[in-house]
This record gives structure tokens, sequence and C-alpha cells, in this order.
């Protein structure tokens, strides 16, 4: 299997999914690959550049008692489990394999990064 039956398998749904599924290294111009492209609104987001992106998040805190902590995690899971369920459609021994090794896997997301502010 390769990454273009995966992009392709996914039809009209490769736009929700893309922008998570495909690696930063992946889409960066370095690593470039005809079957790679940046999809959905990355591809028209001014500060998505080689595979990064600027997010901003707002937060309503109107009736609240400052200072307040915020904290955020990157996790990085390595498939879903909905990617894999729908995998497991097709037949083949390597896809069963497959199935087989992410049934005993760890699935849980490790952690890639955290960060901790204080809103004054």
């Amino acid at each position: 299997m390769d990454l273009s039956w995966i992009i392709n398998h996914l039809g009209e749904e490769r736009d929700r999914y893309f922008d998570a599924v495909i690696p930063p290294i992946v889409q960066s111009a370095i690593f470039a690959h005809p079957d790679i492209a940046t999809w959905g609104r990355a591809a028209t987001d001014g500060n998505f550049v080689g595979g990064s992106d600027a997010v901003t998040y707002a937060i309503d805190v109107q009736g609240r008692r400052l200072p307040l902590t915020v904290s955020a995690e990157l996790l990085y899971q390595a498939t879903s489990r909905a990617f894999v369920s729908d995998l497991s459609q097709d037949s083949g021994d390597l896809v069963q394999r497959f199935a087989g090794y992410y049934d005993r896997a760890d699935k849980s997301p490790m952690l890639v990064s955290s960060v901790q502010v204080t809103v004054r």
C-alpha cells in the first residue's frame, strides 16, 4: 500500500483528514514527492509554511478570577482507530497482519511537547 492509495481511498473526505494525516516532514519542499501536497484550508493559510503553522486561541475569561493557568499538550498518534477499522475491511494477508499488530499495540498517544502559562 502506498500514500496514493490512502489519499484516493479517502475520496471526498480527504480534505477533512489530510491536514492531520501527513506529517510535516513529508510536506516540506526538501522532501517533496509528486503524491504529496498541502490540501484543505492549510493550502491557503498564509502562516502554514514548510509543515508548520501558527495557531491562535481566544479564550473568554470574562467573569473569571485572575490569574488563570492555561496548559496545552501536543500529542502524536501514528494512526487513528477509524483508519485501521476502514483498512481492515479490505482483504489481503498484509492488511490483516497489520490489523493484528495494531490490535495488540499500545495505542496511547505520545506527548511531543507541553506548555503552561499564567494569564494575569
